[in-house]
């Protein structure tokens, strides 16, 4: 069955590693100059990450790629490497001892999307479910890394 798909939040991407005394945003650079678990394949931070990589001329020198990003928490707790992620997979960090840094040069994000099938007309519930759920991301308190999708100069949003 076919689906159309709507761009409608960004989701900051976050490093988390081993605590080093360092606080603040972290260079993509920096980040991938240590070891570092990433998903494999289509995962939506894998993208990110790739696409970053490539925009700045970087290389991936010491990657492990994983499965899922609790995996790659678990990697980052037993010290053996770092991982990218967006700030909701890591409420926990700071309890088990990780360091949670924004990502810049280049910041990266992925895309949230909302996704039916095509043709799908949504009733006037869906429509408010999407309204309320979008409405409280973008509402909650603090820096929750989550923000309207905005398209790229020259794209459609409803290109996705």
């Amino acid at each position: 069955e076919a689906l159309d798909s709507r761009p409608i939040l960004l989701e900051r991407l976050y490093f988390m590693g081993a605590f080093d005394g360092r606080t603040g945003p972290i260079e993509l650079q920096e980040a991938l100059d240590r070891p570092i678990a990433l998903p494999k394949g289509r995962d939506s931070v894998r993208r990110a990450v790739d696409e970053g990589v490539l925009r700045q001329g970087l290389a991936l020198k010491s990657t492990m790629e994983i499965n899922s990003l609790e995996t790659a928490k678990d990697l980052a707790v037993a010290g053996i490497a770092g991982c990218i992620l967006p700030l909701g997979s890591a409420p926990d960090a700071a309890s088990l001892g990780l360091s949670l840094r924004p990502i810049v040069s280049p910041a990266l994000s992925r895309t949230i999307y909302l996704v039916r099938r095509q043709g799908h007309i949504p009733t006037e519930a869906e429509q408010r479910l999407v309204r309320t759920m979008t409405a409280t991301l973008l509402g909650l308190p603090g820096e929750s890394g989550i923000s309207p999708y905005e398209p790229p100069v020259g794209v459609s949003a409803d290109t996705g």
